[in-house]
C-alpha cells in the first residue's frame, strides 16, 4: 500500500511539473509572437523604427535618433539626461545607470558614429572601428551621420551633455 501511495505522488508531482513545463512553453511562444509581430509592424512601416533625439555639448546641438532595440527603448524613459562626459582615443565616455536590454541584440565593434550603452556607461564613438571587432556585448542604441560625426570630433576634452528627446 505504502509503495503504491509513493508512486502515485511522484506521478503527480510530475504531472504538475509538465503542466508547469507546458505553461513556460507557451508563455516563450507568446513571447515569439509578440517580438515577431513587432519586427513585421516595423518592416510595413506601421512603427516608428526610431525616436528622433538631440546630444546638446555647450552650443553644439547634434540630432540623431534611437534605433528600436530594448536598450534603446529603456533610455528613452529616462530622458532628458545630463552626463558629463570624457574623451578617449575613440569617443566620449558617460557614466549612466545600468538599463535592460536584450542580449540577442548586442554585437562585436562598432562603427564610428554608433552610440553604445552597456555596464553603465553610454560611449559615443568617432574612431577605433577598425579595431573594434574584438569588443564583444556592444549595444549600440544611435548612429551619428557624417556631420554630425565631425562635430563630435571637434568637441573639447571634457563637456557636459544634455540628451533629450527632439521637440517637433
Amino acid at each position: 500500500m505504502i509503495k503504491i501511495l509513493a508512486i502515485a505522488i511522484i506521478g503527480c508531482s510530475n504531472y504538475n511539473y509538465n503542466i508547469l513545463e507546458a505553461k513556460k512553453q507557451h508563455e516563450d511562444i507568446k513571447v515569439l509572437k509578440i517580438k515577431y509581430q513587432r519586427r513585421m509592424d516595423v518592416l510595413r512601416g506601421r512603427i516608428s523604427l526610431t525616436t528622433p533625439i538631440t546630444l546638446t555639448a555647450g552650443k553644439v546641438i547634434i540630432k540623431t535618433s534611437l534605433n528600436h532595440t530594448i536598450a534603446a527603448q529603456d533610455l528613452k524613459k529616462r530622458l532628458p539626461l545630463k552626463l558629463s562626459a570624457c574623451r578617449s582615443s575613440n569617443g566620449y565616455t558617460c557614466m549612466t545607470a545600468c538599463g535592460v536590454f536584450d542580449p540577442t541584440e548586442t554585437q562585436s565593434g562598432w562603427k564610428n558614429g554608433d552610440i553604445s550603452i552597456a555596464g553603465g556607461r553610454l560611449h559615443i564613438f568617432f574612431d577605433g572601428e577598425a579595431a573594434s571587432k574584438k569588443h564583444w556585448g556592444m549595444m549600440v542604441i544611435a548612429h551619428l551621420d557624417e556631420t554630425a560625426l565631425e562635430q563630435v570630433r571637434a568637441l573639447p576634452e571634457l563637456i557636459q551633455l544634455k540628451i533629450e528627446l527632439e521637440t517637433v
